[in-house]
C-alpha cells in the first residue's frame, strides 16, 4: 500500500513513518534522557555560568570599550563549546574545563580586592566561578565519572 492524496496532500500509512523514524540517529531528546541527573544538573549549572558571564562581559564592554570585549566574547564561545561536548560525553572536554577552572582561581584574589574596595562587580564573577566549581564537582564524582567512562565501564559497574 503506497501513499495515497487526499486533497493534494500525501497521506503515508503511520508503519511507513514509525520505520523511518526508528532507523534515525539519537537525537539529544533520547541522549539526554540517559544523561545521569548529575552531569544534567552539571551542564545547566554551566550553561547558567556562562549566562552570567556574558551579562557581565557586555556590561563591561560597554562601560569599557570593545578592545577587551573581544578576548571576553572569544572565551566565551570557548566556554560554550566546552559545555556543548561536555553534554556529548566527552572526557576531555571535562578535562579542558578543569584546567580552564585552575586558570581562573588565580584571578579570585584580584575580585576579593575589588570586592573589599566597595565594588560590586566582582559579585558576577565570583557566582560564576562558584558555579562552575559545583559544577565540576558533579562532573568529577559519583555516576558521572562513570558515564564518562563510556558505556561498557557503566555496564561492569567500574
Amino acid at each position: 500500500m503506497g501513499p495515497r492524496r487526499l486533497s493534494g496532500v500525501v497521506v503515508r500509512p503511520l508503519n511507513f513513518t514509525v520505520r523511518g523514524h526508528m532507523s534515525a540517529p539519537m537525537d539529544s531528546v533520547t541522549r539526554a534522557a540517559l544523561m545521569p541527573s548529575r552531569v544534567r544538573i552539571a551542564v545547566t549549572l554551566l550553561w547558567f555560568a556562562l549566562a552570567v558571564s556574558v551579562c557581565t562581559l557586555v556590561a563591561r564592554t560597554l562601560s569599557i570599550g570593545a578592545g577587551l570585549g573581544l578576548l571576553g566574547f572569544a572565551g566565551a564561545a570557548l566556554q560554550a563549546v566546552v559545555i556543548y561536548f561536555i553534554g556529548r560525553r566527552r572526557n576531555g572536554a571535562r578535562i579542558v574545563l578543569l584546567v580552564l577552572f585552575l586558570v581562573a582561581t588565580a584571578g579570585l584574589p584580584l575580585a576579593w580586592v575589588a570586592y573589599a574596595n566597595g565594588s560590586f562587580s566582582a559579585v558576577p564573577s565570583v557566582v560564576g566561578y562558584l558555579l562552575r566549581g559545583a559544577a565540576l564537582v558533579l562532573l568529577f564524582t559519583g555516576e558521572s565519572r562513570q558515564w564518562f567512562r563510556g558505556p561498557s565501564a557503566v555496564q561492569s559497574g567500574l
